[in-house]
């Protein structure tokens, strides 16, 4: 969660922060992308806005990174096995019905 309060955006802000905060924002994503936002805030800027999903994405960054590290001392595989494909020429289907 990204807050700004007195003028500085605030990463996983406290009640008693968000209690004087003019944005309440979650971010969610990846090391590589942000996937989903979702917050209000008290009027501000656009570029405001711009750099509080950067700054929640650069918390995000960190985190994943950590998991990366843990994972490799945990020394497990992650396991793909459980991914279903699609059924094989499901695509060309929805192509040849759907295409515009």
């Amino acid at each position: 969660m990204v807050g700004y309060v007195d003028g500085q955006l605030v990463l996983n802000p406290t009640l008693d922060q968000m209690k004087h905060s003019r944005l309440n924002l979650t971010v969610a994503g990846t090391k590589d992308a942000v996937l989903m936002i979702e917050g209000a805030a008290d009027f501000l800027p656009e570029s405001l806005m711009v750099d509080a999903v950067a700054f929640g994405h650069d918390a995000i960054r960190v985190q994943c990174e950590g998991l990366e590290e843990l994972a490799k001392v945990v020394g497990k595989e992650k396991l793909y096995d459980t991914i279903k494909s699609p059924p094989e020429g499901l695509r060309e289907t929805l192509d040849e019905r759907y295409a515009a």
